[in-house]
């Protein structure tokens, strides 16, 4: 999960997705088949950005486990176009459909620090 990100700025995070009683299980990102990433206002309510697997702008990509193993994990990607936000904090989460078609729980929902581009 990333705690920071730019504003007018291109930019890519991955996400790895563990199990919640034990973290240093990683599970394999394509078994799902949705997920969703939002940056929201402070209401929690109103969207400013989203990404989404089957829309665009999350991908699944191969990358290593803390052990090195192989594994895949989502890599999401923000245009320069999608940060037009002012510096600040704003809520993000990013949650996934599992192949039952059940939306479960955030992988994390928490506050990202959208800092100001130097110009």
């Amino acid at each position: 999960m990333t705690t920071n990100l730019f504003n007018n700025s291109g930019q890519t995070f991955k996400t790895h997705i563990t199990e919640e009683q034990d973290s240093s299980v990683t599970i394999d990102a394509s078994s799902f088949t949705e997920a969703i990433y939002r940056i929201y206002l402070a209401d929690c309510t109103t969207v400013l950005v989203e990404k989404t697997k089957t829309g665009g702008g999350i991908a699944v990509v191969a990358d290593v486990d803390d052990e090195g193993n192989p594994i895949n994990v989502f890599q999401t990607t923000l245009l320069k176009a999608d940060m037009t936000l002012a510096a600040g904090q704003y809520p993000h989460q990013l949650k996934v459909t599992n192949s039952a078609g059940l939306e479960l729980p955030p992988i994390f929902e928490s506050n990202v620090t959208i800092a100001k581009v130097a110009n």
